[in-house]
């Protein structure tokens, strides 16, 4: 039976131990310890012939070698033959200076661009305009009909819009309401006043407190209502009055007033 081999022999009889590695280096392209390769290889090489190998292929200036300390880096050689000129560089950063410039200036643009979308999108569209165009026609025509109706009626011209009996009705409407107006704030006057003669804090906190509102508070005057005579009123001032006496008679009477 021949001898048992050792895993670090039989790793290398597997394969070119040196072939195995660089190959694993160049394809990552990565720094790695000896440690490293050797788990990367998962231990097909031992981290013995790992380091070895590393060492010889870093003499032979296959691959780099960094040493930091006691620790030992290999890489793979760097391939410098695409690297960029001096002239290329400076070319490169004027590019970028000038890309940089443009896009400074699209964004304006776009900064610009999305204002006056913006702006459009605030109106009505043409097929909505042309909707409300012909809606707001037609009220102009209705109000322009109704405007020359009340032309005509103010001229008269045609039949009144308000009959004498509606108006009539409306002013007497007005003249009682404002009547009761008149009579509750009065009542209400009186009574607040009495209740808070002697009330130990401001008037207005409890009537703030209570919810209370006047009319000054909802922004109302009684002043601004006009007082409104309706015409059945206006009729009876004159009833139960003899009408005045002028002329002879007038003198007749004042000479038996005073005989009498």
């Amino acid at each position: 039976m021949p001898p048992k081999r050792k895993s670090g022999s039989a790793s290398a009889a597997d394969g070119d131990p040196e072939q195995l590695i660089l190959e694993y280096l160049t394809r990552n392209n990565s720094p790695f310890g000896a440690t490293d390769v050797a788990t990367g290889l998962r231990n097909t090489v031992s981290k013995t012939i790992v380091s070895k190998t590393l060492a010889t292929l870093a003499d032979r200036g296959e691959i780099t070698c960094k040493t930091f300390g006691k620790s030992s880096i290999y890489f793979p050689l760097q391939n410098n033959d695409d690297a960029a000129s001096p002239d290329d560089l400076a070319n490169m950063d004027q590019e970028i200076t000038d890309l940089s410039g443009k896009a400074d200036e699209l964004k304006a643009a776009i900064t610009s661009m999305s204002k006056e979308l913006a702006t459009l999108n605030a109106f009505l569209p043409t097929t909505d305009l042309a909707v409300q165009v012909a809606v707001m026609t037609d009220a102009n025509d209705a109000a322009e009909s109704r405007l020359t109706s009340l032309r005509r009626a103010a001229e008269g011209d045609g039949e009144p819009l308000v009959t004498a009996a509606d108006r009539a009705a409306a002013m007497t409407r007005h003249a009682t309401m404002r009547k009761a107006w008149v009579k509750r704030r009065r009542m209400f006057k009186d009574m607040w006043d009495l209740i808070t003669e002697n009330l130990p804090r401001k008037p207005v906190e409890l009537m703030d407190e209570l919810g209370i509102e006047t009319d000054e508070m909802v922004g109302v005057e009684l002043a601004s209502i006009p007082e409104v005579v309706p015409p059945a009123a206006e009729s009876r001032k004159g009833k139960g009055r003899a009408p005045p006496v002028v002329g002879k008679g007038a003198a007749a009477s004042k000479k038996r007033r005073v005989g009498a």
